[in-house]
C-alpha cells in the first residue's frame, strides 16, 4: 500500500512538472513574438561586413561592403575631420565577418542610390564585433 502511494505521488509530481514545462514553453513563444514585433520598431539595421578597402595617400580613404538582409551595400566612409573617430582606427576594428549596426534612416535614397552604392559618415557605423 505504501509503495502504491509513493508511485501515485511520483506520477502526480511528474504530471505537474510537465504542465509547468508547457506553460514555460508558451510564455517563451510569446516572448519570441514580442521580440519580433519590437524588431519592426527598431530604428537600427544590423549587418555583416563582407569586404573593406583602405587607401593611404594625401588623406585616408576607407570603404566598406556590407550586407543587411538580402541587400549588399558599398559605402565610402566620410567625416573624419569633425569626429573623434579615425578611419584607420575603424579599419582596425572592422574585418570581413564583423557585425555592424547602422541607423535605418542612413540607408535611404539620400545616401544610397538604387544600386546600393553611397556613403556613410564615420559616426554612423557602430561596430558590434564578430
Amino acid at each position: 500500500m505504501a509503495i502504491r502511494k509513493n508511485l501515485m505521488g511520483i506520477v502526480l509530481v511528474g504530471a505537474t512538472g510537465l504542465i509547468g514545462c508547457e506553460e514555460n514553453n508558451v510564455s517563451y513563444k510569446g516572448l519570441e513574438k514580442a521580440e519580433q514585433e519590437n524588431a519592426k520598431d527598431d530604428p537600427f539595421a544590423y549587418g555583416t561586413v563582407i569586404d573593406e578597402n583602405i587607401d593611404y595617400g594625401d588623406r585616408v580613404y576607407y570603404a566598406l561592403k556590407f550586407q543587411i538582409g538580402n541587400d549588399v551595400y558599398s559605402a565610402g566612409i566620410e567625416g573624419e575631420n569633425y569626429s573623434k573617430r579615425r578611419l584607420n582606427a575603424l579599419a582596425l576594428a572592422i574585418e570581413p565577418g564583423t557585425k555592424i549596426r547602422i541607423h535605418k534612416k542612413y540607408l535611404g535614397n539620400n545616401r544610397f542610390e538604387e544600386d546600393k552604392v553611397g556613403y556613410l559618415n564615420i559616426d554612423e557605423i557602430f561596430v558590434l564585433g564578430k
